[in-house]
């Protein structure tokens, strides 16, 4: 284990919880989240992190996180402060530090961020308590979005989502069929079929595959491959931004669209949406079986000729 490794375990232990409750929510001045969790998790927290500022306005916030999800933070919370900082860094970490002892926040909170990393930072606020360690539901019980309400003690939601129509006036489309994990990806054969779909009933429309790996990035269309850092990051806010119609797997851009408002069309595979996505995101959810590629096919044509 490396040194700093070693840093971030010892100082957790050392460190008592000390949640915050009600009070010292409504007293704070200063209050520090430290987010370094996976794409779609980021996205998540900061959904409710938007929840959270607009309940307790008027305070300063502080976000530590990764140089490629600064860029999020920055577009979906400008009245933050965001500090690009890299973990394994030394440097990064002693500035950071340095940073919470000289500014004494009141309040640290790392929603969807396991390991010690996360933790180790907001033990040097004055309340605070390690998402890892705190009372919630199991997952599959519970909604992604809501457990972080429960963190940060804001008010559940009923799940239930907006639906739409799709109209015939798309120019830019989105196509995302990658995840982290393969159970959930819209696998090549379906993504060829979805995507000529999409070129039929749309013949004047832009339509770009967006994914992290180039067997996904068929021929024939726009491309944007995914890279680990701020100015893709970037690049990718901005396609979304210009992109009429998101069409995506479980995944991270689906967050990402359904925080803009965007018209998606979202495919479940492994995953449940009320499990998954965010209370009233605008979105046609299909629920498919990959095993049974037929009924898969005949499941996103009716959709898509709707």
């Amino acid at each position: 284990m490396s040194l700093i490794n070693q840093l971030y375990e010892l100082g957790v232990k050392r460190a008592p919880s000390a949640p915050p409750d009600p009070n010292s929510l409504e007293t704070a001045e200063k209050i520090f989240f430290s987010i370094f969790s996976r794409y779609g998790d980021t996205l998540i927290s900061i959904a409710v992190i938007r929840e959270f500022i607009a309940r307790y306005p008027g305070v300063d916030y502080l976000v530590f996180t990764p140089p490629q999800m600064v860029p999020y933070f920055r577009e979906f919370l400008p009245m933050a402060r965001t500090v690009s900082l890299r973990k394994r860094n030394p440097w990064h970490v002693v500035r950071g530090l340095f940073s919470l002892r000289k500014n004494h926040f009141d309040i640290g909170y790392n929603p969807w961020s396991q390991g010690h990393e996360s933790c180790y930072f907001i033990t040097r606020c004055k309340y605070h308590s390690c998402f890892d360690s705190h009372p919630l539901p199991p997952i599959e019980q519970s909604n992604l979005y809501d457990m972080i309400r429960q963190y940060l003690l804001l008010p559940s939601k009923d799940w239930q989502q907006r639906d739409f129509k799709l109209n015939n006036g798309y120019r830019n489309i989105l196509l995302c069929p990658q995840t982290t994990t393969n159970k959930k990806d819209l696998d090549t054969d379906l993504l060829d079929y979805t995507a000529s779909l999409l070129k039929e009933r749309y013949p004047n429309a832009t339509l770009t595959i967006a994914a992290m790996s180039p067997n996904f990035l068929l021929d024939g269309y726009d491309h944007y491959q995914f890279q680990k850092n701020a100015t893709s990051s970037q690049r990718f806010i901005d396609l979304m931004k210009a992109s009429d119609l998101v069409i995506c797997a479980d995944s991270a851009p689906m967050h990402l669209a359904t925080m803009m408002d965007k018209d998606n069309v979202a495919f479940f595979f492994s995953t449940r949406p009320e499990v998954v996505m965010n209370s009233e995101a605008r979105s046609l959810v299909l629920q498919l079986n990959k095993s049974r590629k037929e009924a898969c096919r005949n499941q996103i044509k009716r959709v898509l000729d709707a």
